[in-house]
């Protein structure tokens, strides 16, 4: 096993080829840094340091995660919120940047899109792809919902949802 790091600069080091593989949080790096057998206090000082220089920027990271979430992987407001709280970011932090770049009334065009891209991987066209209304059984309108459900979205935009779906 390689000897723990001793020195400031040795540890910020470490801290840095940390950074150089994805963006961290305060708390992800101190438990990266802890199992490393790093002192608190040289942890303490590094995570300053990197705080002072820009390294670490948990307010960008937060804001990075959010917009992925929501246009990409599209996943709702819950999701996003609970995969934040456990990479260590705080509530507060979290509810601000979610109300700025995720406000709730978008959860339902980001919902519609999922549920849009679900169907066409089910071989379902939508309603305004084709000429007929769909034909979904309550067992597929279950899963769909049950879908929306993992993804963390809110129980009023899955009933929304499953109601249009429904009435088709």
């Amino acid at each position: 096993m390689k000897n723990t790091p001793q020195s400031v600069d040795e540890v910020y080091n470490l801290a840095l080829r940390f950074l150089t593989r994805r963006a961290l949080t305060k708390i992800e790096i101190r438990q990266k840094l802890k199992r490393k057998g790093v002192s608190n206090h040289l942890i303490n000082e590094v995570i300053n340091r990197l705080i002072y220089n820009g390294l670490i920027d948990e307010s960008a990271l937060a804001e990075d995660l959010i917009q992925r979430g929501r246009d990409e992987k599209l996943v709702g407001r819950f999701y996003l919120k609970y995969i934040l709280l456990g990479r260590g970011i705080s509530e507060g932090l979290i509810e601000k940047i979610l109300d700025k770049e995720y406000p709730p009334h978008l959860e339902l065009e980001v919902a519609s899109k999922f549920i849009k891209k679900k169907l066409s991987t089910l071989k379902i066209s939508t309603y305004e792809e084709s000429e007929t209304p769909l034909k979904l059984d309550q067992q597929q309108i279950h899963k769909l919902a049950a879908a929306l459900d993992r993804r963390g979205f809110c129980a009023e935009v899955i009933g929304e949802v499953v109601h249009k779906l429904a009435i088709r």
